[in-house]
């Protein structure tokens, strides 16, 4: 049976118990909704066929509806509903197999359950407030203003209320200022390239890119790059599970396979030369790429910080740093998929509070990669206007999907431009704290999960594209724009 999110537990805790009925029926009639159609349309459709059994059966039983009666008839609701997608009707299912088992949130419980959705409520309602409010959004972009200063302050050394040293005189104190600070090599050229070096301790990266830009291949790049150097990495996945595409692409990568020999044959029926240098490049190194799979995640009930996001991840951190592992990099991939994760069990408008709820994981993970000192690598998408560019063109650092000013709070962003016919894109680093900013050219080797640096492609501003002159192509040649010559008067 799946495991329900608080949404649907507050849910359950309301049928058949006339007490939260009666509140649940208070508070939507004050226009407090706590089961909102936008991001909870299978609790929507359950909650309004409720509420329709009990103006039918109102005059026989009241409030006491027999838990058999409902269940009855919200699954006949459920599955009459033709735009409910099967996925949330499964779920539905989840919710009524409890009724019927009489598996039920107690009073206590459920009233907790219930007033935690009517802070969620409110706190959509306060954020469309702002959002429509010019004053109020001239005044958040002050107070960001002045977080990237307070920031830049404690790098340079202020000190807070528990007494820890913020203040320094730079030239008595420049041995504790000036520290030696280890850098890890990525293990890829060209990323050793754009982050002048590789990454430090305590470090946060942003990675972006389109909708099938390469974040899943990049990803894929790094894991197994810092695993074969002996280094323990964790790899958080939200997006995708690992079985299948993500499976065959670490093959892919780490044996230099084509796909098309590896897609859905599993391991055990490679052939024996793919199968040997697979394992013989992962002996000895096999235990530090550790991948935890979000999308099989299920709540701790005892937990109410663990909501999928970045302290559900610190919590397995740490479960595993018990065991013995040292971390030295944390992959997230990617951000706009875990925020909907959080926003599916917290029961929340993600459209109505994205800002409210990505600060709250923001500030989370600045922590952890400060309190850990371990380097943090975030995926991301870019959003419309990148996606909708040339080839040619460079996003900027500003242009996240969602969240424009996601980039403040980290110390290098890396972006992935579109790619061409050739598989060519920019890879740029349009934020670099701790270096130079510098765009280079990669090319995509798609069936062998992997970006190799290229240089000598141009860009042709005519197509939008590049070409290659060392191969004696151009403009003309690769087809990319017609021949042009200049008409003198």
């Amino acid at each position: 049976m799946q495991t329900l999110n608080s949404a649907e537990l507050a849910f359950l805790s309301i049928l058949g118990n006339e007490e939260l009925t009666k509140k649940a029926l208070k508070l939507y009639k004050g226009q407090t909704f706590l089961f909102t159609e936008v991001f909870c349309p299978h609790l929507n459709l359950m909650w309004n066929t409720y509420v329709s059994m009990l103006g039918q059966y109102k005059k026989d039983f009241g409030f006491k509806l027999r838990g058999d009666i409902i269940a009855a008839g919200l699954a006949e609701a459920v599955q009459a509903d033709r735009h409910l997608p099967q996925e949330l009707k499964e779920r539905c299912d989840a919710v009524l197999q409890k009724l019927a088992a009489g598996d039920m949130p107690d009073t206590a419980e459920g009233t907790a359950l219930i007033g935690r959705l009517v802070k969620l409520d409110g706190n959509r309602k306060l954020v469309q407030k702002l959002n429509a409010n010019a004053d109020l959004q001239v005044l958040q972009q002050s107070l960001d203003a002045s977080k990237r200063a307070l920031g830049d302050l404690s790098d340079n050394g202020a000190h807070d209320d528990n007494g820890v040293q913020m203040v320094y005189n730079p030239f008595r104190d420049i041995r504790k200022l000036a520290t030696k600070q280890v850098r890890v090599p990525t293990g890829i050229n060209w990323l050793d390239d754009l982050s002048s070096g590789g990454g430090r301790e305590g470090d946060k990266w942003l990675v972006m890119g389109c909708p099938g830009g390469g974040k899943s291949v990049c990803a894929v790049q790094y894991a197994c790059a810092q695993a074969l150097m002996g280094n323990d990495t964790l790899w958080v996945t939200y997006e995708q599970s690992l079985e299948g595409d993500l499976a065959e692409r670490m093959i892919a990568n780490i044996t230099d396979t084509s796909l098309t020999k590896i897609r859905d044959v599993g391991f055990d029926n490679l052939p024996d030369d793919i199968r040997e240098k697979f394992l013989t490049a992962v002996s000895g190194v096999d235990d530090r790429l550790v991948a935890l799979d979000m999308t099989k995640w299920q709540k701790d009930p005892t937990d109410p910080a663990d909501n999928c996001g970045i302290a559900s991840v610190r919590r397995q951190f740490d479960a595993l740093k018990a065991q013995g592992k040292r971390f030295k990099t944390v992959i997230i991939d990617w951000f706009g998929s875990m925020m909907a994760h959080i926003a599916a069990n917290e029961g929340l408008d993600l459209a109505s509070c994205y800002r409210f709820k990505a600060q709250e994981e923001i500030d989370k993970l600045v922590a952890f990669a400060k309190e850990e000192k371990v380097l943090v690598i975030v995926f991301h998408q870019l959003d419309t206007a990148a996606n909708e560019a040339r080839p040619t063109s460079v996003p900027g650092a500003n242009q996240a999907q969602d969240m424009k000013s996601l980039q403040n709070y980290f110390d290098l962003v890396l972006t992935i431009g579109k790619r061409d016919e050739n598989e060519v894109c920019y890879f740029a680093n349009p934020k670099n704290r701790k270096g130079q900013r510098i765009v280079r050219t990669l090319r995509l080797i798609g069936d062998k999960a992997r970006f190799v640096m290229e240089d000598g492609w141009l860009p042709d501003p005519r197509s939008g594209s590049f070409y290659r002159p060392v191969d004696g192509g151009g403009p003309e040649e690769t087809g990319s724009a017609s021949g042009y010559k200049r008409e003198i008067e």
